[in-house]
């Protein structure tokens, strides 16, 4: 366990004690009443039977969440911490945009929500091929400019990742799983560069 905080007590289906992953009801076969918006917090599981926790940072054309992973994590036989009063203070160690599916169907465990602090979640800038050109564009597409020749290694690409890829990564970067080194450009240092370049 890295972090300890405290849970949003008028949460509708959170107990008020701390639990373990296993405890958190899951809602499957029911559509939740609202989509996950900015700033939702929800647990993902880890493949040793703990968990981490996720924040949607932004979502992009209302179907794809921006999503970090913070440094709370507990392991196999470990109760979950309290969360929501750390989120100010937990640093990230990933980043990456998926689709809603395993918030919507239960399997990432919503626990409130809570406040997006830009200056600590930067939004990358992204490389795009339009018309056989490489182009470098806005988090949300509103502005682009030919990439330069010296940026390539600045600006990811712009990708989705499904739901199941995304946790597995999350689980590499905990040691879980072997960690692919073309996801680096998902890591808090390599968001920073390409939040920083001008479009």
């Amino acid at each position: 366990m890295l972090l300890a905080g405290r849970f949003l007590s008028n949460w509708p289906y959170l107990p008020s004690r701390e639990v373990g992953v296993a405890e958190l009801p899951k809602k499957r076969g029911v559509r939740a009443k609202t989509d996950p918006g900015k700033g939702t917090v929800f647990v993902i599981p880890l493949p040793d039977g703990g968990g981490t926790v996720g924040q949607v940072v932004e979502v992009y054309k209302g179907t794809t969440l921006y999503v970090t992973v913070l440094a709370i994590r507990w392991g196999a036989g470990e109760r979950m911490p309290e969360v929501m009063s750390a989120l100010g203070q937990a640093d990230s160690v990933l980043y990456g945009n998926t689709f809603d599916a395993k918030i919507m169907n239960g399997d990432w465990p919503v626990l409130g929500v809570g406040l997006v602090d830009h200056s600590k979640h930067p939004l990358p800038n992204y490389r795009v091929d339009m018309g056989g050109h490489t182009l470098v564009e806005t988090f949300d597409a509103s502005r682009r400019r030919p990439l330069q020749d010296w940026e390539f290694e600045k600006v990811p690409l712009r990708r989705t990742l499904s739901p199941m890829r995304f946790q597995d990564i999350t689980a590499a970067v905990w040691g879980l799983e072997p960690w692919d080194s073309a996801y680096n450009d998902m890591r808090p240092t390599h968001v920073r560069i390409a939040s920083s370049v001008v479009v």
